[in-house]
């Protein structure tokens, strides 16, 4: 659970200055657990309205799906 908050974290810091209409789409999803042990996915972002998103993450064999907003430049996710 905690490298999908962390990761998250850091994929809304990868997209923040990016505009409502370009965040949609699917991401290389790429990181480092607390153990030091790497892992890789996909997380696919899915517009809702002009600052809404659903995420759907699939990580190391398993998958989570979450929302996220968008307001200007800020991004956050859960």
């Amino acid at each position: 659970m905690r490298k999908l908050i962390i990761s998250l974290a850091l994929l809304g810091l990868a997209a923040v200055p990016a505009t409502a209409q370009s965040i949609g789409g699917t991401y290389t999803v790429a990181g480092t657990n607390f153990d030091g042990s790497s892992y890789g996915g996909e997380a696919t972002i899915t517009l809702t309205s002009e600052t809404t998103c659903t995420i759907h993450w699939e990580t190391g064999g398993s998958s989570s799906d979450g929302i996220c907003m968008r307001n200007d430049n800020a991004f956050s996710a859960g």
